[in-house]
C-alpha cells in the first residue's frame, strides 16, 4: 500500500542528503496508456515507507516526463497513478529511461528502454506475475483433485526454478549491481539466530539499499522469528544486533538509518516491540556517544526511559509490584518461595490468554509447588469476567484493585499474555516462553 503520498518531509530529506550525486540530472520519459491529463508520481523506497519525490501531468497523447538537473539517490523507484497503484524502476547511475506501460496489467505491460539492469528487472517481474497467477490457478486444483497433486506441484517447481535460474545468472554476470544486492538481500532464510550467517548475503554497507525495502524487510524477517527470549540466549540477540551496527558503521548513512530504524521497530509501538533489544541498542549506541546526529535533550529522556526498561530486561530482578487478589487482599508479586515464579499478565477476554493458562493449568497441576509457583494477573477492566475465570485456577489470581500501576508503560506490556519466569533470586530468567519451553526450566 503506497502510504505518505504527498509528506513534503521526504522531499527536504532527499535534498539535503549527501547522496545525492550531481551530474546531467535525470529524466525518466513516460508513457501509461490510457491515462490523459492526469498527474502521476515518482516516489522512491525508503525503509518500508515510500515517498513522492516528483510529479508530472500526462497529455493527451498519455505521455508525460519526470526531469530534474540532479541526480536522485540510487534505489527502487515507483511510478503512481492517480489510483494509487504503481510499478517499480530502479534508478541508477543511468537516470535517462523510457518507460511504456498500460493500465490493464502494470507488470505485464511494463516496457523499460535504455537500461539493461531495467530491461532485466521489467523482464523478471513479468515472470514473477505469471508464476504467481500461475500459483493462484493451481493451487486451488491441488486440493481440490489430490490425485493430480504431483503434477500441479511439479509444474509449480518448475516455473519457480527458472525464476530463481534467471534471478542467478544475473547475480554472476553483475554481482555488484544494485539489483543484485537486492535479490541477495531479499532472498527467503531460514531464521538462524547466528546473524553473521543470516545476513551473509545483505551488504551494510551499501547506500542504495537504503532506497529499496531490502534493509528493512531482511531486518523485519530476522526479528520477527526471533524465539522466546531467556538467560541462555540473550547474548545472542545482542550479538546480533552488534553485527549488524558493526557493519552499517562502515557507511555512516547506512548506521544512522539502521540504527533510528531498528530502535524504533523495538519500541512499544514498533512492528516488533522488544524491551531487551531497546534498551541494549540506546544504552550500548545511543546513549554512549556513537550517534552524533541525537541532541542532548533527547538523550536526556532517552536514558530516564531506558532506566525504567532495565528492570523487566533478561537477567535483571522483576520490580516489586503490590496488587489485591478476589478478596481485596494485598500481596507483592514477588512473594513466592518456589525455585521458579512464572508471572502470566493476562485478559479474560483474550483467547490466547485462555489457551495459555488451560495449557499452564495442566502441568501446574503436575509440579511441585517448591519448584514453580504461577502468579496471575490481570491487565484489563473486566473484573466480573475474571472472578468468574479465576474458578478453574487455584494458584495466585491477583489484580489492579485501584489502578495505581500502568502495565503498558512500567512493565512494557505491549500485548497478553505476557509472561516472565523468575528464579529463586526473583531475577528474570525466561520471557514469553511456552508452556513446553517452560517444561524444560523447572525440570
Amino acid at each position: 500500500m503506497f502510504k505518505n503520498i504527498f509528506l513534503l518531509l521526504a522531499c527536504l530529506y532527499i535534498l539535503s542528503t549527501n547522496l545525492l550525486a550531481q551530474s546531467k540530472g535525470y529524466e525518466i520519459k513516460v508513457k501509461i496508456t490510457p491515462l490523459k491529463n492526469v498527474p502521476i508520481y515518482l516516489g522512491y523506497h525508503f525503509g518500508d515507507n515510500q515517498y513522492v519525490v516528483d510529479t508530472t501531468y500526462l497529455n493527451e497523447n498519455s505521455t508525460g516526463i519526470f526531469k530534474k538537473n540532479n541526480n536522485l539517490p540510487e534505489g527502487m523507484y515507483l511510478i503512481v497513478l492517480p489510483n494509487m497503484k504503481y510499478f517499480n524502476i530502479l534508478l541508477t547511475k543511468n537516470q535517462q529511461l523510457i518507460i511504456t506501460n498500460d493500465t490493464t496489467n502494470l507488470y505485464q505491460n511494463l516496457i523499460i528502454e535504455n537500461d539493461e539492469e531495467n530491461i532485466f528487472f521489467a523482464q523478471y517481474q513479468k515472470q514473477l506475475y505469471l508464476l504467481k497467477k500461475q500459483i493462484n490457478i493451481l493451487e486451488p486444483k491441488i486440493n481440490q483433485y489430490p490425485d493430480s497433486a504431483n503434477i500441479y506441484n511439479t509444474i509449480i517447481n518448475d516455473e519457480q526454478n527458472k525464476l530463481v535460474q534467471l534471478k542467478e545468472k544475473w547475480i554472476e554476470k553483475n554481482p555488484n549491481s544494485l539489483l543484485s544486492k537486492i535479490f541477495k538481500a531479499l532472498d527467503t532464510k531460514d531464521f538462524n539466530f547466528d546473524a553473521t550467517i543470516f545476513f551473509k548475503d545483505v551488504d551494510f554497507t551499501d547506500s542504495r539499499l537504503l532506497f529499496t525495502p531490502a534493509f528493512s524487510k531482511t531486518l523485519d524477517e530476522f526479528f520477527t522469528s526471533l524465539p522466546s527470549l531467556s538467560s541462555l540466549n540473550i547474548d545472542s540477540l545482542y550479538k546480533a544486533i552488534d553485527y549488524i551496527f558493526m557493519q552499517s558503521m562502515k557507511n555512516p548513512s547506512v548506521y544512522e538509518e539502521i540504527s533510528k530504524y531498528l530502535i524504533s521497530q523495538f519500541d512499544l509501538s514498533g512492528n516488533y516491540p522488544n524491551p531487551d533489544a531497546f534498551w541494549y541498542i540506546a544504552d550500548k549506541y545511543f546513549l554512549s556517544g556513537l550517534t552524533p546526529w541525537i541532541n542532548e535533550a533527547f538523550k536526556t529522556k532517552l536514558s530516564k526511559y531506558n532506566q525504567r526498561i532495565e528492570s523487566i530486561c533478561m537477567n535483571h530482578t522483576f520490580p516489586s509490584l503490590y496488587l489485591n487478589d478476589e478478596f481485596e487482599k494485598k500481596y507483592n508479586v514477588l512473594d513466592t518461595k518456589a525455585e521458579n515464579t512464572l508471572l502470566v499478565f493476562w485478559n479474560p477476554e483474550c483467547e490466547h490468554c485462555i489457551h495459555y493458562l488451560k495449557k499452564l493449568y495442566n502441568l501446574y497441576l503436575n509440579t511441585s509447588r517448591t519448584k514453580l509457583e504461577v502468579v496471575a494477573i490481570l491487565t484489563g477492566n473486566n473484573k466480573d469476567l475474571w472472578k468468574k475465570e479465576i474458578k478453574n485456577y487455584n494458584w495466585k489470581n491477583l489484580y489492579d484493585s485501584k489502578l495505581l500501576n500502568d502495565f503498558i508503560e512500567d512493565l512494557f506490556l505491549y500485548n497478553t499474555p505476557q509472561i516472565f519466569l523468575l528464579d529463586k533470586n526473583k531475577k528474570i530468567i525466561a520471557k514469553d516462553i511456552t508452556v513446553e519451553e517452560l517444561t524444560y526450566w523447572i525440570k
